[in-house]
């Protein structure tokens, strides 16, 4: 397996395994809970915004801060890394996104997650070899149009791989298309919308905005894009998996998405 990391990219054409996913994931859009715009926020400002039990988290990304906030967007996880411990890794399965604390633990940290499990991706791909891969512009805005989203729930099935060049096989839990929510505590504790219960009855997430960027360093891909940016709106509840739950509310976010091929 390889790996390799590109601007977050989603897409959509007209296939009927592209509408099955969409279809059963986003619903008309609806009026949410709108928060006040806090006067460091511009259109161009990468940050989060949510309420954990009575206490703000509000970070700025340092790449759009003056003065810097300390955040970064970061990636997921690194090779090895076991800081979110399934659902994490799957070929041509998820789009991610996230800001975190710029410390060497990356906590604490907040992290997007758009599952498309199911789907094979390699039909809307271009393969360079030293960007890896393009997304179709369409099915990137597509996959994350302004609309209202599921939470994502396990599939009960997981996968097997080995990290390259180690050894030892993984195994990771699959979670089906939807949406999932992710905060890593300054203690370095898990919590997830897909965790516990995964119950989310009353909860909500929409996609206001999303902003991709077509690929235009080299003729011939400009169909394709490298990045995207996505806005949301969300009120949900988070899971440790040892029966706590955390109510998040007021949330909001804009983040860099990225894409992880294995």
């Amino acid at each position: 397996m390889k790996s390799s990391w590109i601007g977050f990219i989603i897409f959509i054409i007209g296939t009927s395994i592209i509408f099955s996913l969409n279809s059963c994931t986003k619903q008309p859009l609806s009026t949410v809970y709108k928060v006040p715009q806090d006067s460091t926020i511009t259109d161009t400002t990468e940050f989060i915004d949510f309420t954990l039990d009575g206490n703000r988290v509000f970070e700025i990304c340092n790449v759009t801060a003056l003065p810097e906030s300390g955040w970064d967007w970061g990636r997921l996880t690194d090779w090895g890394s076991s800081i979110l411990p399934d659902t994490v890794y799957y070929p041509l399965s998820s789009f991610k996104g996230g800001l975190v604390s710029d410390v060497p633990t990356s906590t604490p940290g907040f992290y997007f997650i758009r599952n498309g499990y199911g789907l094979n991706m390699n039909n809307y791909t271009a393969d360079k070899a030293w960007w890896t891969p393009l997304v179709l512009k369409t099915f990137v805005d597509s996959l994350f149009q302004p609309a209202n989203y599921n939470f994502t729930v396990s599939t009960n099935k997981d996968t097997v791989f080995s990290f390259t060049p180690f050894a030892d096989p993984v195994s990771r839990t699959l979670l089906g298309s939807g949406v999932q929510l992710s905060w890593i505590d300054s203690n370095g504790k898990i919590w997830q919308t897909s965790g516990g219960t995964a119950d989310q009855t009353g909860s909500f997430f929409t996609i206001t905005k999303n902003v991709s960027t077509p690929f235009t360093f080299q003729t011939g891909y400009e169909d394709y894009a490298e990045s995207t940016f996505v806005t949301a709106s969300f009120d949900c509840k988070l899971y440790d998996g040892e029966g706590h739950i955390m109510h998040l509310t007021k949330g909001r976010f804009r983040l860099f998405l990225n894409f992880k091929l294995i």
